[in-house]
């Protein structure tokens, strides 16, 4: 599979990532705490966000981010590339 990649602003990915890592440290302590479930509940959400990222190329904590940057609840100034796709397809001489 090749193609051109697609330039993405680096801190809504660092979110997901950090939300994945919260699903994953979360599944952990629900199964050795003995509530298997939560546990479930907590890997199929990853998998289902995993996949959506891997085989649609949909970030879903990328998609998290925008919103909650959108209500004000991450200032615009965390992201300025995000407001600004012009900024992203510059690319610096190296």
């Amino acid at each position: 599979m090749k193609g051109e990649g697609r330039f993405v602003p680096g801190p809504p990915k660092r979110f997901a990532q950090g939300v994945g890592l919260v699903f994953s440290v979360g599944a952990s302590i629900a199964w050795f705490g003995g509530v298997h479930v939560v546990a479930i509940v907590l890997i199929a959400g990853l998998t289902v966000a995993a996949s959506l990222e891997a085989f649609v190329g949909y970030c879903l904590g990328c998609a998290i981010f925008g919103q909650l940057m959108k209500i004000g609840v991450i200032p615009e100034s965390v992201c300025e590339d995000c407001n600004d796709i012009s900024r992203r397809l510059v690319r610096p001489n190296v």
